[in-house]
């Protein structure tokens, strides 16, 4: 069975949850309407992510000694626009990290039969979590790369270590 491992950014809804940390999402919450490789019937899926890839995802972390959070719930919200003081205040209670695409990426894997894991890079603190000002996405961005070495070391162990088991 072949395997997505998705990469995406992510703002913490906790403060506990640093910038520059990564984190393997273990559920998520979706609320905004999911696109579907199938407009044309009606098809029911029960989506998730992939506990044996997770984890393959969390030993190669552990083995690098890459600080990693191994459970956490990402809310996704509709993008490109970030999410209001407001919005963040209602989900901080029911995730802990939010970002714009993961459940979409999730749940088309399971409609294609693929096994799906994610690894978020936080970026930032959600709007209003610890700092008053206003989130710039130039910011997002430049947080990003922050946390690139980390998460490519992490990926190619899943890749290479992936490769010789087979």
């Amino acid at each position: 069975m072949e395997e997505i491992i998705g990469v995406t950014s992510a703002g913490s809804l906790k403060q506990a949850i640093t910038p520059q940390s990564l984190v393997v999402p273990h559920d998520y919450i979706s609320l905004c309407t999911i696109p579907t490789y199938y407009d044309d019937e009606l098809v029911h899926v029960t989506p998730g992510l992939d506990e044996s890839l997770r984890n393959r995802i969390l030993e190669a972390a552990r083995a690098l000694s890459v600080k990693i959070i191994d459970q956490s719930v990402y809310f996704q919200t509709t993008g490109p626009r970030l999410e209001t003081k407001a919005e963040i205040k209602l989900i901080k209670d029911y995730a802990d990290v939010v970002g714009m695409n993961m459940a979409s990426e999730a749940t088309l894997a399971t409609e294609l039969g693929l096994r799906y894991a994610n690894i978020s890079t936080v970026d930032n603190y959600a709007h209003g979590i610890v700092a008053e000002e206003a989130l710039e996405y130039k910011d997002i961005i430049a947080a990003a790369s922050k946390s690139r070495e980390n998460l490519e070391k992490v990926l190619l162990k899943v890749i290479t270590t992936s490769n010789s088991t087979i």
